[in-house]
This record gives C-alpha cells, structure tokens and sequence, in this order.
C-alpha cells in the first residue's frame, strides 16, 4: 500500500509540474561521440517535490544519468521516487527509494530534451531546524553505435544466404 500510494504521489507530481522553472544543462563534449552535463537540486521545503532539466542534445543517441543524495547533518535526505523525460518513455518509477541512483541507456532524438526528477525532501530530523536537502546528478549522451564495415559485410551474407534458402524452398514446392 505505502509503495503504491508513493508512487501516485509522484505520477501526479510530475504530470501537475509545468514547464516554468526548467534549469539549462549545458553539455560538454568529454570523449569522441560523448557529452557530459551535471546539476544540482537544493530545498529549503520538504515533501514530494520535482526539479526540471532541460538541455540541448547535440546528436541522436542514448542518455545516462545518476542521481546522488547528500545528507548534511541534520537533514533525512532525498529518496527518488521517478523521472519523465519529454522524449521518451513518459513517467517512470524507482523501484527503492535508494540514495544513489543509475538510469539508462535510454534512446533519446537531437535537439532540446526536458527531465523531470520526482523526489521526497524529508524535513529536518532536528524540528527546530529548517528542511535543507540537496542532491546532485549527471547527464552523459552518447551517440548510436555505427556497425563497422565488417559487421555490415557479415549482416548482408546472412540476409543473402537466408534469401537464397528461401527461393531453393519456394521453387521445390
């Protein structure tokens, strides 16, 4: 019940949040074929908030990101709950509720991409302190793998012997 009530607060979360406040990753190339990016999140308020990102993917590829908590003293931290992203697959939900979080490789197009992060900010454990929580995050895009022409030289044998096993069967029936 406490997993399925979690996850109706952040999907209304995400899908209520408009895009007004997104804040502008800006990618910078860090290997052939590779683009970097990171972000921060910080709230003086607790409960089921959501940050917005958005940024510019240079190529068609596949988007990495991770989701780290900090946990100064005096604060419970952030627990993820889920992400959207305007590209691809809508509202996704964290099974835990882990400090550290991996995602992709998701498939993303070129050109201007929007994440959503669904959290909860835990108030301060000391109650006569002011909630502070904080988390960080990283954004790799990568490009599409490009077969190498040997790879495409073994693909069009094997596309051309299962034609021709085709046809000898077709023509004997």
């Amino acid at each position: 019940m406490n997993g399925k009530l979690r996850a109706c607060i952040a999907a209304t979360a995400l899908a209520t949040c408009g895009s007004v406040g997104a804040v502008t990753v800006i990618l910078q190339p860090s290997a052939e074929g590779q683009f970097t990016g990171s972000f921060q999140g910080a709230h003086s308020a607790a409960g089921n908030l959501v940050d917005r990102y958005e940024f510019v993917s240079p190529l068609s590829g596949f988007l990495s990101f991770t989701l780290d908590s900090a946990t100064p003293t005096g604060t419970a931290g952030v627990a993820f709950l889920g992400y959207g992203l305007s590209s691809g697959p809508g509202l996704v939900l964290f099974s835990s509720s882990a400090p550290h979080v991996q995602v992709g490789p998701l498939a993303i197009p070129a050109g201007e991409v929007q994440l959503s992060i669904g959290f909860n900010a835990a108030p301060a454990l000391n109650p006569d302190a002011p909630a502070s929580t904080s988390y960080s995050g990283n954004l790799t895009v990568s490009a599409l793998a490009i077969p190498e022409p040997e790879t495409w030289l073994l693909m069009s044998a094997g596309l051309l012997a299962a034609m021709g096993v085709r046809r000898v069967k077709a023509s004997t029936a």
